[in-house]
């Protein structure tokens, strides 16, 4: 695999960092999903039934959707994913305008850019 020349400059604690910040984030949705997983699998009798029909009456409201309501739903809550997808997408967008250009000044500017108070 081919790394960008200016990906090769950047020093190795903002590497790290960059690794901390989309691994953290994944493993701790991971382990919050494997709980709830748990969780339910411990449920019997009573609990396990109004489980199953809460979960029922979710799938027939959503079948019951628009297209445009369903859209909606999901936005709703995926809320800060899309926000945070849409960050990611103008970084990418703004750092094209970088390329060629060594790490310091790609750095500089990203930092001007975030944080435009300084």
């Amino acid at each position: 695999m081919r790394y960008s020349h200016n990906y090769k400059a950047l020093p190795i604690p903002l590497k790290a960092f960059g690794a901390v910040v989309v691994i953290l984030p994944c493993l701790s949705i991971s382990a919050e999903k494997a709980g709830e997983a748990y969780d339910r699998s411990q449920w019997s009798g009573i609990g396990k039934r109004e489980l199953d029909m809460k979960e029922k009456r979710e799938q027939e409201r959503l079948a019951n959707l628009t297209t445009q309501a369903r859209l909606n739903d999901w936005a709703g809550r995926n809320r800060y994913g899309i926000i945070a997808g849409g960050w990611v997408f103008l970084l990418e967008k703004r750092v094209e305008r970088y390329k060629g250009m060594n790490a310091d000044v790609m750095l500089d500017g990203l930092l001007r850019w975030l944080l435009p108070s300084v």
